[in-house]
């Protein structure tokens, strides 16, 4: 492999379970993670909690577009609903639709982030408006929609505590400096305030302790998934699942006088690739890939593994002489067909990869797993350095 290779496969390594249990021990309380870890369950948390945060976004907008219809009924002076009706529909409902925006389009994971930091601000300036308007009118809008806002953006909003903690303590100083200020603070009105605060305070330890539970339980996962042999990205097996599955076909082949078809496959240019569309695009094209891998796999003796980063192996079991080229040739087809955009590629406009396919005849005694690896590897290089986007074969006498 050359060094661009070698640096992208080391950049996507699977996390060792040597890490794993260092993040448990030592990262865990911080509720923060090492860089790679980190981009690794930001990543996880964001697909994981993503259909939750729509639906909180869904809920909200339908709430302040139906906010003016509630003032009317709960007979709401008409100044205030005067005010109350732009502000809720020129203001809070865009910025609740732009955010809807951001979340459900793909790759926009960091614009969504900060559009649900700017947006919980936005929905509390507003109420706090309309609460100041509706007390100086006599009316009480209640003080409650600002512990709705803080608290469900803390459980529903899937935001990292430390990235959401400061925003909810502006916001709650910001409630309490307008109460104190500009609503008439009767005992009976101290009381609720101070109920509320107790609520937004609870709700922040309460943010904390899920945030905890999600890593720790993220944390189980990766080390779950490194103990059974699969890599927790693909569903392919991992280092430990392909040397088992290598050893026993190895055994089997020599038993049955049968051949061997090992192909190692690398993407082109994926370093390329995550540097132009990051690594959360790039996660998205391996597991996309690994499927087609999956699919070729027909046969109970076949088997797709992940080598680590972009570098996959296949195995075909005693195939017929010409299936595991056709099948090896198909495969660096289709991966091309699925046309996943890579303007830094030099052989394609489209994703593409090369292949080193080695046929292994029969024999009592074959080569051990790690020799076959090497002589798939090494055709493997051939096929880079004659253009890529090509599988070079050898079958061994």
């Amino acid at each position: 492999m050359g060094a661009a290779d070698q640096s992208s496969a080391s950049e996507s390594q699977f996390i060792s379970p040597a890490l794993l249990r260092h993040c448990k021990l030592h990262y865990l309380s911080q509720l923060r993670f090492p860089p790679d870890v980190e981009a690794a369950f930001a990543t996880s948390r964001s697909q994981f909690g993503q259909s939750v945060r729509n639906a909180l976004l869904v809920f909200t907008a339908c709430s302040v577009g139906l906010a003016p219809f509630a003032s009317i009924l709960a007979n709401a002076p008409q100044a205030l609903v005067g005010v109350g009706l732009p502000l809720q529909l020129l203001l809070m409902l865009p910025m609740v639709l732009l955010t809807l925006f951001f979340n459900v389009r793909p790759g926009f994971r960091k614009a969504g982030d900060l559009s649900m930091l700017l947006l919980g601000p936005v929905l509390i300036v507003g109420v706090l408006i309309q609460r100041v308007m509706g007390a100086n009118m006599g009316f009480d809008v209640p003080l409650e929609y600002t512990t709705l806002i803080i608290a469900s953006f803390f459980f529903l909003g899937h935001l990292r505590f430390w990235q959401f903690l400061p925003v909810a303590v502006g916001m709650l100083f910001m409630t309490l400096a307008v109460e104190v200020l500009w609503v008439d603070a009767e005992e009976p009105a101290v009381y609720r305030m101070l109920v509320n605060c107790s609520i937004i305070v609870m709700g922040i330890f309460g943010g904390y302790s899920l945030e905890y539970v999600l890593r720790d339980a993220w944390l189980n996962r990766q080390m779950l998934a490194q103990l059974s042999g699969l890599d927790p990205l693909t569903g392919l097996l991992n280092q430990r699942g392909l040397e088992e599955a290598m050893d026993r076909n190895i055994r089997r082949a020599q038993r049955d006088a049968a051949c061997l078809s090992v192909a190692i496959i690398d993407i082109d240019y994926f370093k390329a690739y995550n540097d132009l569309f990051g690594r959360e695009a790039g996660d998205a094209a391996i597991e996309r890939i690994a499927g087609l891998l999956t699919a070729s796999a027909r046969r109970p003796l076949d088997f797709a593994a992940r080598l680590g980063g972009e570098e996959f192996l296949m195995v075909w079991y005693d195939p017929s002489p010409d299936h595991a080229e056709y099948q090896a040739s198909d495969l660096l087809e289709k991966i091309e067909e699925m046309e996943i955009r890579h303007a830094a590629s030099r052989v394609s406009p489209y994703l593409t990869a090369s292949a080193g396919l080695l046929k292994v005849a029969p024999a009592r005694r074959l080569p051990p797993a790690a020799e076959l690896l090497r002589q798939a590897e090494s055709l493997l290089d051939q096929a880079k350095a004659r253009g890529r986007n090509q599988c070079i074969s050898l079958e061994t006498a």
